[in-house]
């Protein structure tokens, strides 16, 4: 797992690095310049307008870098620079001075009030970067923009400037940028507000001492392809279905079944070994045609007290509660007496969780270390209205923390709260994956991998990483117009057969 950092421990990580590395802080911004260049499609930028902006700080000093390194490979480039300031960071002062002595250095200075340049084809963006405290205002926001409404494409070093690390930002910033970030992803890249700032954005490595990031502590983190490998193994040889756990999905109504079935066949196809159904009596064939492999259990659970006891008397089952439940008097009834009595981990989705905010029944009711599952509007149900995400965040991590549950707050970089306070942001899933039925995939996946491996921790992480890399591989194939759950559950032995380490 990458460690997701503030600007404050970046700006202290940078400093360690220089000390224990023994190098300049000019080498380690020359380093990040060409790890930035590095990380360009260079064909994509020849023989096309560029415009590099460049600031007074740092991440000017980045900008002045990256186009002396164009220039060597032969790809010529406008350089304005912004004086923001009457004092240049020693490093942007010392890039300006290097790129100064290039015969085919194309320098425009502009200050305040100038007439503004105009900005065609390619922007590269270096204004602000993470350091940046305040907002931007006057001439320099109108700067910004102008970059936005006439640029055909920008890409911001290391961060979009304006756009702040670790606070909403509610100023002018840059929109729509490839962002080229260093090292780790900046928080703010993974709340809903970045939607406007960021197109997409690239994490590189600039070499950063990995002892200096270990050293500080951090308490959110990104989610790695490298970390879900070495959690996925090879099946042993003389396993059976018995060896990999039993699911068991409860919901359905008269009018709802295929979320249950959805949730049902996604277990099976993440690997566990049998799949059950507790659901309306009238539904027990509509659930069998729709997946042959599942075993319906023979009770009217959403009308029995006799069948909600035997489901607390089984803990061989991991229970997923709430796919297309509905949420009648007898059903709430039944299932949130279940949800009280029940001492082992359940994993909790759509209609249970309403219906536990409906009554004001509480986290500390459910089971400690259960997997909670909901979206937005379904969270907000539950803790009540919040500021902004950074407060949605801050309220997250302490309802995870005081009631140890485990708390999958979904969506395009979806967010796993465990009980110690961690938060794991997923790197994986498209806008495709916006479907009815996607939720309750996600709900049988982490159903199946609880009952594979009995870790509420591990299960979630596999659970939202696979989900999300399903979706994408369904992607690939159908495009992100018109992509069903289906589509997803088709992909998932697929995207497990990609980790297995």
């Amino acid at each position: 797992m990458k460690k997701i950092f503030s600007a404050e421990q970046i700006k202290r990580i940078d400093e360690q690095t220089i000390q224990t590395q023994g190098i300049s802080s000019d080498r380690l911004m020359e380093r990040a310049a060409y790890a930035f260049v590095g990380a360009l499609d260079l064909t994509l930028l020849a023989y096309k307008p560029i415009t590099i902006i460049a600031g007074t700080g740092n991440n000017g000093g980045d900008a002045l870098a990256i186009s002396r390194i164009l220039l060597d490979k032969g790809i010529l480039n406008k350089l304005v620079f912004c004086q923001v300031s009457p004092q240049l960071s020693i490093d942007c002062a010392l890039n300006l001075s290097r790129l100064m002595q290039y015969g085919d250095a194309n320098i425009q200075t502009i200050i305040e009030n100038q007439k503004l340049p105009d900005f065609e084809g390619i922007v590269i963006d270096g204004l602000f970067g993470s350091g940046l405290n305040r907002p931007i205002t006057g001439y320099w926001s109108t700067l910004v923009d102008k970059i936005n409404q006439q640029a055909k494409r920008i890409i911001s070093i290391d961060i979009p400037s304006g756009f702040f690390t670790d606070q909403i930002t509610r100023s002018t910033h840059i929109h729509g940028a490839e962002v080229i970030t260093f090292d780790s992803p900046k928080l703010s890249f993974l709340l809903p507000e970045s939607q406007y700032a960021i197109q997409s954005f690239k994490v590189i490595n600039i070499g950063l001492d990995q002892e200096a990031k270990d050293d500080i502590e951090s308490k959110n983190f990104y989610v790695s392809r490298e970390s879900i490998s070495s959690m996925v193994s090879k099946r042993k040889k003389f396993t059976h279905k018995g060896s990999y756990g039993k699911v068991c999905i409860v919901g359905g109504t008269d009018t709802m079944i295929g979320g249950v079935t959805l949730a049902g066949r996604a277990a099976l196809a993440s690997g566990c070994g049998y799949v059950f159904y507790e659901v309306p009596m009238n539904k027990w064939d509509a659930v069998l045609n729709q997946h042959p492999e599942g075993i319906v259990k023979r009770k009217t659970w959403i009308y029995s007290a006799t069948a909600i006891n035997s489901m607390q008397a089984n803990d061989d089952y991991i229970y997923g509660i709430g796919p297309a439940m509905g949420s009648s008097e007898k059903t709430e009834k039944a299932v949130l007496k279940f949800i009280k009595e029940y001492k082992s981990p359940v994993v909790l989705d759509a209609d249970a969780l309403n219906m536990i905010s409906h009554v004001g029944l509480g986290f500390a009711d459910i089971s400690p270390m259960s997997i909670l599952t909901p979206h937005q509007k379904e969270f907000e149900r539950l803790i009540g209205p919040t500021q902004d995400s950074f407060d949605q965040l801050a309220k997250l991590r302490q309802a995870a923390m005081v009631h140890q549950l485990y708390i999958c707050l979904k969506g395009p970089h979806t967010i796993l709260a465990c009980p110690d306070g961690q938060c794991y942001f997923n790197s994986t899933s498209n806008p495709g994956m916006a479907v009815a039925g996607s939720g309750d995939v996600l709900t049988g996946m982490i159903c199946s991998f609880l009952a594979q491996r009995k870790d509420p921790k591990l299960a979630a992480l596999l659970g939202i990483y696979l989900h999300g890399y399903a979706g994408n591989l369904a992607a690939i194939t159908k495009g992100e117009y018109g992509m069903t759950a289906n589509d997803i559950i088709h992909h998932i032995p697929h995207a497990i057969s990609q980790h297995i380490c």
